[in-house]
């Protein structure tokens, strides 16, 4: 078998899409051990899977950049790849070598940021290079159906050249469940001094994650108060994790503004290492964004043994199932009763708990590198 040479584009450094560059290197790098890889990354050190022959080449060209246009063609030229795969649409406009790109969504599409918003030059080579990119390649992966569908709708792409590879749950989501639910709080408590119960968001703070509007469904929930099943009355704590992002100052009046803003806490980022029993010790994950592509805290939050509530819109019911409460993410009320349904019905508490850990247990890394592989060798049998 001839080998080839397939390098990996991973130099952003962003949560989840750098999750995803990490987890193909280390899946793909299970499957394939026939042709070499360069991988281009910023900092070699944030791999902690590094197969074994693999290159990890350091790259300051940053992302959104000049430099990303006039020197990166440059340096994939001097590697001779026989295919490059860009795990983030960023890419050169100008490179003509087989290529294919992953587009994990189109939130800046539907909502541009305030950066976007401001500066008519950054919006105009956004939508030139992701058009670009797609055009380029001779394949597109995405995570979900409904990103595909935006896709063929937005950027004019046949959907034949789209491939859906939904994302994976890692197993330290699903190993959190051995632990007690009152251990895990205990810990959470120690180390963040976060008291227990709680509802729980993770993630950005953007705002397409429709952070205010969680905010003003807990105002209501609280102003109603909840009666369980069992006796007395709940009063949970929001928690409202992730760093907050000065483009979006907004968010953080809004929760200065609550009335019950002692028990409105926000512990800024969470060590990747600290989330499997964050999700574990919450009582409600509360996830109502306006806009994913794929949705993967779902999916963490469900393996963990932790019911959710989450918006009912764009791949989010995809992800979910039927395994999780689904509300209108654009009306207050809605998501303030969802939460109150799951705090206040302890059989439909316990059902949607059961039914996340089963849904969760559909989505493997290793299919994820398994289909991306697959296409791999399609299109190095094409090129020769």
């Amino acid at each position: 078998m001839k080998q080839h040479h397939i390098v990996l584009d991973a130099r952003l450094q962003a949560t989840g899409i750098e999750r995803y560059a990490n987890e193909l290197i280390h899946h793909i790098g299970l499957l394939d051990r026939v042709n070499r890889y360069t991988v281009l990354c910023r900092d070699p050190k944030r791999f902690p899977h590094q197969p074994e022959g693999w290159k990890f080449l350091k790259t300051d060209i940053g992302h959104y950049s000049l430099a990303e246009q006039r020197y990166l063609p440059k340096l994939l030229r001097s590697l001779k790849p026989d295919l490059v795969h860009f795990t983030h649409f960023n890419s050169p406009i100008f490179y003509t070598g087989a290529r294919v790109t992953t587009i994990h969504d189109l939130t800046l599409h539907f909502f541009p940021g305030n950066r976007m918003k401001t500066n008519p030059l950054r919006n105009v080579a956004y939508k030139l290079v992701m058009r670009s990119a797609a055009r380029a390649s001779k394949k597109i992966f995405t995570p979900s159906l409904a990103t595909k569908h935006d896709i063929e709708r937005v950027l004019g792409i046949k959907g034949e050249k789209i491939v859906v590879t939904p994302e994976g749950v890692d197993p330290v989501f699903a190993h959190a469940q051995t632990i007690e639910k009152s251990y895990a709080q205990a810990l959470i408590e120690k180390k963040f001094k976060i008291q227990s119960p709680f509802i729980l968001y993770v993630g950005v703070w953007s705002e397409h994650k429709n952070l205010e509007r969680l905010v003003e469904a807990y105002d209501q929930l609280r102003a109603t108060g909840i009666t369980p099943q069992s006796s007395g009355t709940l009063n949970p704590r929001l928690v409202i994790a992730g760093t907050p992002n000065p483009n979006y100052p907004h968010i953080m009046r809004r929760i200065e503004r609550s009335a019950y803003r002692a028990d409105i806490l926000t512990p800024g980022f969470i060590p990747e290492a600290d989330l499997p029993t964050l999700y574990r010790a919450a009582t409600v994950f509360a996830f109502v964004s306006l806009y994913e592509g794929f949705g993967l805290p779902v999916l963490e939050a469900q393996a963990t043994g932790t019911s959710v509530v989450a918006s009912n819109t764009t791949s989010i019911p995809e992800v979910g199932g039927d395994a999780f409460v689904s509300v209108d993410p654009m009306d207050t009320h809605a998501i303030e009763r969802g939460i109150a349904q799951l705090l206040g019905d302890q059989d439909l508490y316990k059902a949607k708990i059961q039914a996340g850990i089963k849904n969760a247990q559909r989505f493997k890394w290793e299919e994820t590198a398994r289909a991306t592989y697959t296409i791999y060798q399609q299109i190095l049998g094409e090129v020769g």
